[in-house]
C-alpha cells in the first residue's frame, strides 16, 4: 500500500546523486551511535523473546494435560534402577563395578545443556560492533586491497541511469509491501517539457529506495536541513519521514543507499527505555499485558507522528502532530542533544485526542501580489484531530486559540493559496468545508460545505497554477476535480454558479490514501492507495476540463512564461510505473520454464 507521497519541484534534486560514504570521524561517530542503538535494541528484544518463550513453556508444563495413570505405570515399568543394582553388586562382593562410560564425557564438551543460555557477545552487535577499528577510503581506487577497479564504462552507465534532469520531477512515496516498509523515489519525466523526447509521452520509473524499520505514516519535503545536518550543504533535497515510532527522520534524497538519516527529531533512547519499562503486569501464572499510557514530554513525541508541515517562509522551522495529542515545533538549526536527536523548542496541547493533521498558513500565496501582513501572518498554525475540533493559533501567542467544532474526525487540512485566511477541512464523513478563520465573526461557521465522497475524504489539495481548482480523493477509490471559484458575473446571487464537479476518475489504485497536484505542471496529479502502486494522472485533456479551466491555464502560462500545452480533449493519460528490466528477465525465464510455470499463470490471473 501507498500511505503517503510528495512531489519534488523540478530542479530541486541533484542532477547527479551521490552514494553514501563516511568521510570524517564526526560522521563515523554519528553512524556508530545510531547503529549501535538499533543493534542494542534488537538484542534486547531477542532476550525478551527468550524470556517469554521460557515462561510460556513453564506455564504449559504446569497447566498441561495430566498423563493417564495406565500410561504412567507403563512408563515406570520400563525404568531400571541401575543405582540399586550397583549397590547390590557391591554388597555381594562377587563382582567389580563396571568401568565408567565415556559417552557423557564426549558430549559434555559441546555444552548441550547450556548452549541456549550463553550471552551474546562480539559479533552479536552486528557489523558496526567494532566500527572504530575499520579503515575507510573515499573511493575504491584508493583502497589497496581492491585490485579489480571499477570500469569507467560501467560508471558512466550508472551515472546516466541515476541522472535527474532539470525537467524531471521526483515523486516520493511511502510504500509497505509484505510487511516491508520503504521509501521509493520515482522520476516523472514529461516529454512535453523536454523537447528532446517524443511529444505526448511521459514516463515514471523507480530511481532509488530506502528501507524503513517501521510502517510509514507521513512524508514532507523539506528544502533545508539546518545546521544539525552532517552535510555541508544545508539547503537541498530532504525528506521528513514519520512512522509508527515517536521520532521523525530527515533523509537526504540526493544520497543513494543511505545508512542513517541526516537528522532525527526526538529522543530515540527515551522511547526505547520506556518500552523496556512497560513490562507485563498482573498476578498468577498467566499474566496479561496492560496497555500503559505513555507520559507526555515537552521535548519530544511519545507516540506515532501523524502529520508534518514545513514552513517555507521560515525554512528552519518544522511542526509535527502526533497520536500523543500534542503538537511540536522544531528548529532544524539547533544542535543535537546528548541522545543524538533534536529536542522540540515548543510543545502545544490544544487537542484532547490524536492530532491527525497540521499545516502552516500558506493562504493567499498563489496570488502574484501576495505579501505577508499582520492580517495574514505565516506564523499561524491550523490543526485538526480525532476530537472533532479544528484549532487555529499563532505560535507567537499560543494562548489565543480559535476553536472550530466540525461534524466528524478531521482527515486533512489545506490552506487555500488563492484566498487569504481560507482554510479547507476534509472529514471522515466525506465532507469538505471551507472556513474564513481570520474573520472573528465568521470563523466558526463554514463558508460552504461540499459532499465530496461517499466515504472518508483522505486527500485534499488546491492547485497553485489554476485558481479555484480543488482536488479531493477518498476511500471510495475515486479522484475528483472541482471548480470552487465564485462566479464573477453580475447575475443575482441565487443564480450564480455553485461549486461544480469537473471530472472524476477511478485510477485503479485501490482505496486512495494520498493524492496531490504537481508543483510545476497544471492538472498533473499523483495518487496512491491500497493497491500499492503510484499513479500519475494527466487530467488536462479529461473531458470537460478545458471548458472550465482552459482560460485560467492560458492566463497562468502568460503570467509565468511557461509553454502552453496543447489540449487534446479525451486523451487524458494515466502514467504507471515502468517495470524493472530485471523483473522482465525473471518473467521471461518463468515463461520459458516449461509446463509447470505455464500451469501457474492462469491460476494467478484468476486470483487477481
Amino acid at each position: 500500500m501507498i500511505s503517503s507521497l510528495v512531489w519534488v519541484r523540478k530542479g530541486s534534486a541533484a542532477r547527479q546523486p551521490r552514494r553514501f560514504n563516511i568521510t570524517d570521524e564526526a560522521e563515523l561517530e554519528r553512524v556508530q551511535k545510531l547503529t549501535s542503538l538499533e543493534f542494542g535494541d534488537a538484542q534486547s528484544q531477542l532476550e525478551e523473546a527468550k524470556k517469554e518463550a521460557l515462561l510460556m513453556g513453564q506455564q504449559q508444563g504446569e497447566d498441561g494435560d495430566e498423563v493417564a495413570d495406565g500410561e504412567e505405570e507403563v512408563n515406570e515399568s520400563h525404568w531400571v534402577d541401575t543405582k540399586n543394582q550397583d549397590q547390590s553388586m557391591d554388597e555381594d562382593g562377587d563382582t567389580t563395578p563396571a568401568p565408567p562410560t565415556h559417552e557423557a564425557d564426549d558430549l559434555a564438551k559441546y555444552n548441550l545443556d547450556t548452549y541456549d543460555e550463553e550471552e551474546s557477545k562480539g559479533m552479536a552487535m552486528g557489523a558496526f560492533s567494532n566500527i572504530r577499528g575499520l579503515q575507510f577510503y573515499k573511493s575504491n581506487d584508493e583502497d589497496p586491497y581492491i585490485t579489480l577497479k571499477d570500469d569507467a564504462e560501467d560508471e558512466n552507465e550508472e551515472r546516466e541511469a541515476l541522472e535527474v534532469l532539470p525537467t524531471d520531477n521526483l515523486v516520493i512515496s511511502a510504500k509497505t509491501e509484505d510487511e516491508v516498509s520503504m521509501i521509493e523515489a520515482y522520476v516523472y519525466a514529461n516529454a512535453e517539457a523536454d523537447e528532446t523526447e517524443a511529444s505526448g509521452s511521459a514516463s515514471l520509473y523507480v530511481h532509488h529506495d530506502l528501507l524503513l524499520p517501521s510502517f510509514p505514516l507521513c512524508l514532507e519535503w523539506v528544502g533545508q536541513c539546518g545546521s544539525s545536518a552532517p552535510s555541508s550543504a544545508k539547503t537541498g533535497n530532504y525528506l521528513a519521514v514519520s512512522t509508527m515510532e515517536p521520532e521523525v527522520e530527515v533523509w537526504d534524497m540526493d544520497v543513494i543507499d543511505a545508512l542513517v538519516p541526516d537528522v532525527v527529531l526526538g529522543d530515540r533512547a527515551a522511547s526505547k527505555d520506556w518500552e523496556k519499562q512497560a513490562k507485563k503486569k498482573g498476578t498468577g501464572k498467566k499474566k496479561k499485558r496492560i496497555a500503559a499510557t505513555r507520559p507526555i514530554s515537552p521535548l519530544h513525541h511519545t507516540d506515532a507522528v501523524l502529520s508534518i508541515s514545513w514552513n517555507t517562509f521560515a525554512p528552519n522551522l518544522l511542526v509535527t502532530s502526533s497520536a500523543d495529542t500534542t503538537i511540536k515545533l522544531w528548529d532544524l538549526n539547533t544542535a543535537p542533544a546528548e541522545h543524538g536527536g533534536l529536542n522540540a523548542i515548543r510543545s502545544f496541547e490544544v487537542h484532547q485526542d490524536k492530532v491527525q493533521s497540521v499545516a502552516w498558513n500558506t493562504s493567499g500565496t498563489a496570488v502574484p501580489e501576495a505579501v505577508e501582513s499582520d492580517s495574514n501572518p505565516r506564523s499561524v498554525l491550523a490543526s485538526g484531530g480525532y476530537d472533532g475540533f479544528v484549532k487555529v493559533w499563532d505560535v507567537r501567542t499560543p494562548d489565543k486559540v480559535t476553536s472550530i467544532k466540525v461534524s466528524g474526525e478531521v482527515e486533512k487540512l489545506k490552506w487555500n493559496p488563492w484566498k487569504a485566511g481560507q482554510l479547507l477541512v476534509a472529514l471522515d464523513t466525506g465532507l469538505v468545508q471551507a472556513y474564513n478563520v481570520f474573520d472573528p465573526s465568521k470563523a466558526t461557521s463554514p463558508i460552504w460545505t461540499l459532499s465530496a465522497h461517499q466515504t472518508a475524504c483522505t486527500s485534499l489539495d488546491v492547485s497553485v497554477q489554476i485558481q479555484g481548482c480543488l482536488l479531493t480523493a477518498g476511500l471510495d477509490r475515486t479522484v475528483k476535480l472541482w471548480n470552487i471559484e465564485e462566479d464573477s458575473s453580475t447575475l443575482p446571487s441565487k443564480n450564480k454558479r455553485a461549486i461544480t464537479l469537473v471530472t472524476s476518475r477511478d485510477l485503479e489504485a485501490g482505496k486512495i490514501f494520498t493524492a496531490s497536484f504537481s508543483p510545476d505542471e497544471p492538472l498533473t496529479i499523483a495518487a496512491g492507495g491500497s493497491g500499492g502502486e503510484v499513479k500519475v494522472w494527466d487530467a488536462l485533456a479529461a473531458k470537460g476540463v478545458a471548458g472550465v479551466f482552459g482560460a485560467r491555464i492560458r492566463e497562468w502560462a502568460k503570467r509565468t512564461g511557461e509553454k502552453e500545452r496543447a489540449i487534446r480533449e479525451g486523451e487524458d493519460r494515466l502514467v504507471e510505473v515502468e517495470p524493472d528490466e530485471d523483473d522482465d528477465d525473471e518473467d521471461d525465464e518463468q515463461e520459458e520454464g516449461g509446463a509447470v510455470a505455464g500451469m501457474d499463470t492462469p491460476v494467478a490471473a484468476m486470483e487477481e
